[in-house]
């Protein structure tokens, strides 16, 4: 199973604010890289809500290379890929943003969520946050809201969604996932 997991922390309320990027490669089922940016974000202010989840300052931040300066050593990890995070949806609005902010040609890679996924597969479960997914499916403690630690608990979860689907890459996750569903659906439909 090859794949990339990200997690991206925004300095305030705007898509373009991104100030750390975690990304963790996973080839063949085994995470093989793992590597963490903060980012000057743009417009650069860092909100007072962002600040308590995430913890990065201003102070902090103002030192940071912005995303276009570190793009060359961010865009191996992404090009050409699946992308995968928990609430994929934010993650990979942010990465379409701030590429669109800085003009950076778009690279080919397809998206998967975990968080879709889990709840999907995992039914019934307590709740689908990260936190409790490490907690209840990987028995995993780890920094939330850390970018490169959000990276990592997604990847973790998407290799133990692939276990439970009995999937061995990302096309058969999605066709098992899919064959799954169709499956319960039409059982669904006998009753």
């Amino acid at each position: 199973m090859n794949f990339t997991a990200i997690d991206f922390e925004t300095a305030n309320n705007y898509r373009s604010s991104a100030c750390a990027l975690g990304a963790v490669r996973v080839e063949n089922g085994v995470i093989v890289e793992k590597k963490e940016w903060l980012i000057r974000p743009t417009p650069f202010e860092v909100g007072y809500y962002q600040f308590r989840v995430h913890g990065l300052s201003a102070e902090l931040l103002e030192e940071q290379p912005t995303f276009d300066v570190v793009w060359h050593e961010i865009k191996p990890m992404l090009d050409n890929t699946t992308l995968v995070a928990h609430n994929g949806k934010f993650d990979f609005s942010v990465l379409q943003t701030v590429m669109s902010h800085y003009e950076i040609p778009k690279i080919p890679f397809s998206t998967l969520c975990s968080l879709e996924l889990s709840r999907k597969v995992w039914v019934g479960e307590p709740g689908y946050g990260l936190n409790t997914l490490a907690t209840n499916k990987l028995n995993h403690q780890f920094n939330h809201h850390n970018a490169m630690e959000d990276a990592e608990v997604s990847a973790l979860l998407l290799l133990r969604l692939a276990e439970d689907l009995g999937a061995n890459t990302i096309e058969e996750l999605v066709e098992n996932f899919t064959s799954n569903r169709s499956n319960q659906s039409k059982r669904h439909k006998r009753r």
